[in-house]
């Protein structure tokens, strides 16, 4: 039975065909497309939103009423978690561990989801001008708009990012697991925080997720199949051939 070459991904560069620029090219349509739709949609609707809605100011006062000493130590280590340092941090690190391990694919992936989450971010924070809900803020108030949550928008992209990864790397099981479940859980723990430490209404919150489930999906559909496309142009060698391969 002939043997395969490794990952194509991972050793051997091909040349692009024409078909391939095209597909590149509406590869990157799409992502323009999108990005600027959920900036439009988020702006929209976030310029409607210019302090506090009913439900918003009941739910902030009731974690402000039930903040404890302890639940502040909680919420501040979540919120920083999920700070621009600490997230920057993480994806650096996930990206040299796969351009270590040639996953140019993957890099590309993760690369593009952050970078589109972050200028996604700022500019809509640019056109919004939201104040912070009118409870005792418990962080120092940044700059930008209350909305949308940077903390809870860069948290969903890093941790579902990652878990895309993990899955399609086939890291060992128990850590694929544990990628998945922290692509659940850090959004929703750094988004209570948020709203807890009196920095974010809740329509803040659930506007990140929004943004980063659109935008996570868009760019696993666009980018995610390149691996699987690549892996499918692999073509059986015998031993011969790889002999010859590896001088």
């Amino acid at each position: 039975m002939p043997n395969h070459v490794p990952d194509i991904d991972s050793t051997l560069p091909f040349d692009k065909t024409p078909s391939d620029t095209t597909t590149d090219r509406r590869r990157v349509g799409l992502l323009v497309v999108t990005w600027f739709a959920l900036v439009g949609a988020a702006v929209l609707v976030g310029s409607q939103l210019h302090g506090s809605t009913s439900v918003d100011h009941r739910i902030s006062v009731w974690f402000a009423d039930h903040r404890s000493a302890a639940w502040n130590k909680v919420t501040a280590s979540f919120s920083n978690l999920a700070s621009t340092f600490v997230v920057i941090g993480i994806a650096l690190l996930i990206v040299v561990v796969c351009a270590m391990r040639r996953r140019w694919p993957d890099v590309v992936f993760i690369a593009v989801a952050m970078a589109g989450e972050v200028t996604m971010f700022l500019t809509i924070t640019l056109l919004v001008d939201r104040s912070r809900p009118d409870v005792l803020h418990l962080d120092g108030a940044p700059p930008t708009s209350s909305f949308p949550s940077g903390h809870v928008f860069a948290a969903f992209v890093l941790w579902n990012t990652i878990a895309v990864i993990a899955l399609r790397q086939q890291w060992a099981s128990p850590l694929r697991i544990v990628t998945r479940i922290l692509a659940i859980a850090m959004p929703v723990a750094v988004g209570l925080s948020r709203i807890s430490r009196g920095m974010h209404h809740t329509t803040d919150v659930l506007a990140s997720f929004v943004l980063g489930i659109v935008w996570v999906s868009v760019v696993c559909a666009v980018l995610a199949p390149e691996g699987r496309r690549r892996r499918q142009r692999q073509v059986p060698v015998d031993s011969s051939d790889r002999v010859a391969l590896s001088h």
